[in-house]
């Protein structure tokens, strides 16, 4: 593919360019050729060990006690020795992104499953320095929900050998057509976004949370220049949007986490303090609060917002209004409105300060702030 270009594809991190790297040749040589990347020239990504893997491991699925690893010998250490080469080259793809596990036990893991073959096969150098690497956090359910993961996985290469040799060549070329392949096969949300991110990372991003993906898009649908659609498709268009500002940026970073996650507002009893500055308005502004009794917040080019408007709300408003600003300073400015006309309630403090002077006093009840 031709070099990342803000305009038209997402631009990557170096810090996981391993993973990437052999992710994307895993699925190459597997879903591209049949064969192994450990081994080359041996078809382990066939219909036929595919199909043995999922007879061994799918159809005798473990619900006792015991290990992970465990078990899965118990299901495919008396099948082939492609059975066993195919379920560790999946299973890398799986350790491959995750921080919460260590290289060592990536390594491990992956070994421990080479060593049932009768000839195991050695970890590749390239794979063994990609677990070095990560892009992204797991939870707790990379670990408790492995054996689901391999199951889904298993039954997702049995399934793309049933498509038309043409959809197949169609798809790994075309990251839009890989999607709607994938969004057509049941699995696990974390394999779903594993296949997408390490077969095109430059058109999906690396977030495997359903609820993340879809507080990301809501935040930022204002600039889709259509209603929302497809989730990791309006996240791409929206991915390039912010670029097109800013340059490389990550969702995961201040400022950009604070418009998509600015944090649940929490239930409350006891009142809380606030203070105002009256910039630019000074002394004059606040003698202006005191004979009116009430306290303003400079929004010159804001416009219109009802009283208690969401987060999103009030950042397309400061979107469409404060262009001239860069953007870190239209997130601020978002955050105080939102704050402002949010979370001040009656009963709370509120102080400020002029020419050396403070002042203070509570908002009463009923008070609308707008």
């Amino acid at each position: 593919m031709s070099d990342p270009d803000s305009q038209s594809q997402i631009l990557t991190w170096d810090d996981d360019a391993l993973v990437r790297q052999v992710g994307r040749a895993l699925i190459d040589s597997g879903l591209g050729d049949e064969m192994s990347l450990f081994s080359p020239g041996r078809p382990v990504w066939s219909a036929d060990t595919v199909g043995e893997l999922y007879d061994l491991y799918n159809e005798h699925l473990d619900y006792g006690s015991g290990t992970f690893l465990g078990k899965l010998r118990g299901q495919i250490g008396h099948g082939s020795d492609e059975v066993k080469l195919l379920a560790a080259e999946l299973l890398t793809l799986h350790a491959l992104p995750l921080s919460n596990l260590k290289a060592t036990t990536k390594r491990e893991r992956i070994g421990e499953i080479l060593s049932w073959m009768s000839e195991p096969v050695p970890l590749p150098a390239e794979v063994s320095a990609a677990f070095e690497q990560y892009s992204w956090n797991g939870g707790h359910g990379a670990h408790s929900m492995i054996w689901k993961w391999l199951a889904d996985a298993a039954s997702f290469v049995r399934s793309w050998w049933d498509l038309p040799e043409a959809e197949r060549v169609q798809a790994l070329d075309d990251p839009w057509k890989w999607l709607a392949v994938i969004q057509g096969t049941p699995g696990m949300p974390m394999l779903r976004g594993t296949l997408l991110y390490l077969a095109f990372p430059r058109y999906f991003l690396p977030i495997i949370s359903l609820a993340d993906k879809k507080a990301i898009r809501n935040a930022y649908s204002y600039r889709l220049d259509h209603d929302p659609g497809d989730l990791d498709r309006d996240l791409y268009e929206i991915t390039l949007s912010i670029q097109h500002d800013v340059g490389r940026f990550h969702f995961y970073e201040h400022p950009y986490i604070d418009e998509w996650r600015p944090g649940a507002e929490e239930e409350y009893t006891e009142k809380r303090a606030w203070l105002i500055r009256p910039r630019p308005g000074g002394a004059d502004l606040v003698k202006r609060w005191m004979s009116e009794n009430c306290v303003t917040v400079l929004a010159d080019h804001l416009g219109p917002i009802e009283p208690g408007a969401g987060f999103p709300v009030v950042r397309a408003a400061v979107e469409a209004g404060y262009q001239h600003e860069d953007y870190a300073q239209r997130v601020a400015l978002a955050t105080d409105y939102w704050t402002f006309i949010s979370k001040v309630k009656p009963g709370d403090f509120v102080a400020t300060e002029a020419d050396g002077l403070v002042w203070a006093g509570t908002i009463g009840p009923g008070d609308v702030f707008a």
